[in-house]
């Protein structure tokens, strides 16, 4: 369940879920792919975890740097149970316990134009065409496949063979797999399957400058022959992802959440000056809300610096 306010959101356990697994027993790896709500979710994962007095890992950088960090872990990380980072999935097989992936997709062309605009938005070059497969690495063709299918060398072209592997993994590893336009859903599930308590977030790093329609227009059509693999991919991911996730899910008849819930807030600003993970591992700013009760929700807002006359306090319970 969720309710939107305009700044925040408040997502709560599924309460029609119930995890099939031990969720103390098992190592929780999100392969973060770029532009499709990752860095939100690092947050939402890094504040449960700390909120859970779990030891987390968030390994930061592209892709090269993290199986360089990921590679020198060895048997050092026994204990940690939530890995997070632009890890290829597969890549991060750290200690014995049962390693559940979780990976949020995107519709791949919408996810290749959000890609483009952060680019641009970073470089100041505004983009006539999208760069050929494999010659490009911050604006790879095909990322969700090469991610999904443990593919790290961009130099290398993503071909079917790939795209095999990565449905392959998909159907071997235990799973949790989302969507960026079902988000809230995602969590939600995620939270039932950690036994994680109410999260609320606010969109990072989330780009809001513009494309021109006729420039958009041309790089959305080469997106769709450049990323033919990942609309494959994502493709059967809709059709396949209930069953990936009920191999670690299990329904049950839903529960009515109660009237008062604890809530661990892990904030992302959306101004930029938001929590940081850094890996010095410092406890983020969260704060916790014992009711949903609109006053107390307005009052810890005002502390951290939010306008509370354009964030209403619209928890549903």
């Amino acid at each position: 369940m969720s309710a939107h306010n305009g700044i925040v959101r408040l997502v709560r356990p599924a309460t029609d879920l119930k995890a099939v697994l031990d969720p103390s027993q098992c190592t929780f790896v999100f392969c973060h792919i770029g532009k499709s709500g990752g860095t939100t979710f690092r947050s939402i994962m890094a504040g449960t975890a700390v909120y859970q007095k779990q030891r987390f890992e968030q390994v930061s950088g592209n892709i090269e740097d993290t199986m360089r960090e990921v590679s020198d872990w060895g048997a050092l990380k026994d204990n940690v149970r939530y890995v997070m980072g632009h890890i290829p999935l597969g890549a991060a097989r750290i200690n014995q316990h049962p390693h559940v992936h979780l990976a949020i997709l995107r519709d791949p062309i919408d996810r290749v134009i959000s890609h483009v605009k952060m680019h641009e938005l970073r470089s100041g070059e505004a983009l006539t065409k999208l760069p050929p497969p494999g010659t490009e690495p911050l604006l790879p063709d095909n990322l969700q496949t090469r991610m999904l299918a443990g593919k790290v060398d961009f130099s290398e072209p993503c071909t079917r063979h790939d795209l095999d592997k990565a449905m392959e993994n998909l159907e071997e590893n235990l799973s949790l797999i989302g969507f960026t336009e079902e988000f809230d859903a995602f969590v939600s599930q995620f939270l039932a399957l950690t036994e994680g308590d109410s999260v609320m977030y606010s969109r990072w790093q989330v780009s809001t400058n513009t494309i021109p329609e006729d420039r958009l227009s041309v790089l959305r059509d080469q997106a769709v022959d450049r990323d033919s693999l990942d609309i494959e991919l994502v493709d059967h991911a809709r059709q396949r992802h209930s069953d990936w996730n009920a191999k670690i899910l299990r329904a049950i008849p839903e529960t009515v959440p109660p009237d008062t819930t604890m809530c661990a807030i892990p904030f992302i600003s959306v101004s930029g000056s938001g929590v940081d993970f850094s890996p010095t591992r410092k406890e983020p700013n969260f704060i916790q809300i014992q009711s949903a009760d609109e006053g107390p929700f307005a009052r810890e807002l005002e502390k951290i610096g939010y306008d509370v006359s354009q964030c209403l306090a619209a928890i549903e319970s």
